[in-house]
């Protein structure tokens, strides 16, 4: 008799199981994506950080490689799916979305581009609950990340007096002329990504060759170097070393005084100390971002 009791209070725990398991999967099928990338393109060892579903597993695969929806019921379609993340190539994965899988909310990611041919690739999340049993979805959208190598291609500008070097990306301009009204720091060079016509002097920190010559799809790099012994001591003590990576955020306004994107970045070398200034239009191609941070890890930087 009590077995008997027992049978429909299985039965309606089991449906109710299933329901809640049909529930967030539905929550998830709906809330599931890919994380937003920013930057949409980067270089091999680049930071990159995005936001999306939490707790899920991210990878990436070359576009032509990526898997595709499939019909899987009548007027159904199905994402493709694996049984756990894919761990081969050409998969590459670029680790796991901040916080839990269920239920679903945002989380963050944060990693360096892995070493992989440049090109087209897809970035998909491994969604574990979107899918009974072992399996789990793979899960992307249109939109593509690019890997790019801007370093790797352009030429070698050296300063012998300067005891430094860059490379200038191909079809950037490149003055070594002083474009504000700063004599120390000293200006060694000023590269931008448009040509710039008839650089001059102006009052101040602010750049009128450049406000005047702005363009929302360019950008420019400025490297000075601080030379007067007492201001170079002072400033050897606060910077920071040369980082492995340079990073330039979206900070406002800064730079040159030209508008956002632009900022300042300070850092020291074999005892001697320098000043980047940046500005990077707000509708510049990722890969105009990319050739801003390739110039400056190109640099090669002697003792004076």
């Amino acid at each position: 008799m009590g077995r008997d009791r027992r049978i429909p209070m299985v039965r309606r725990v089991f449906l109710l199981s299933g329901a809640l398991f049909a529930v967030l999967c539905a929550s998830a099928r709906a809330d599931v994506g890919p994380p937003r990338l920013n930057p949409s393109a980067g270089e091999p060892g680049q930071v990159i950080g995005g936001r999306g579903p939490s707790g899920m597993p991210v990878l990436m695969i070359p576009a032509w490689l990526a898997p595709k929806r499939y019909s899987c019921h009548v007027g159904a379609v199905c994402e493709p799916y694996s049984v756990g993340p894919p761990s081969r190539r050409p998969w590459v994965r670029l680790g796991r979305m901040s916080g839990r899988v269920l239920p679903v909310r945002f989380g963050t990611i944060r990693f360096r581009v892995p070493r992989v041919a440049p090109g087209r690739y897809k970035v998909f999340v491994y969604c574990e609950p979107c899918y009974r049993g072992r399996r789990g979805s793979l899960i992307t959208d249109d939109r593509i990340f690019r890997v790019v190598r801007a370093g790797s291609a352009g030429t070698r500008v050296v300063y012998p007096g300067d005891r430094l070097s860059f490379v200038l990306a191909l079809g950037w301009h490149v003055t070594s002329a002083r474009i504000n009204g700063v004599v120390d720091p000293v200006t060694i060079f000023t590269v931008t990504s448009f040509g710039l016509r008839d650089p001059r002097p102006s009052a101040g920190i602010c750049s009128v060759t450049l406000q005047r010559q702005w363009h929302v799809r360019g950008a420019y790099v400025q490297l000075t170097e601080e030379r007067d012994g007492a201001s170079r001591k002072r400033k050897l003590r606060r910077v920071p070393p040369r980082p492995r990576h340079f990073e330039t955020r979206p900070k406002g306004a800064g730079g040159l005084c030209t508008p956002a994107d632009s900022g300042e970045i300070t850092f020291q070398e074999r005892g001697r100390a320098f000043y980047v200034f940046y500005g990077i239009g707000k509708r510049a191609s990722p890969a105009t971002r990319v050739a801003v941070r390739a110039i400056l890890d190109s640099l090669r930087i002697g003792r004076r």
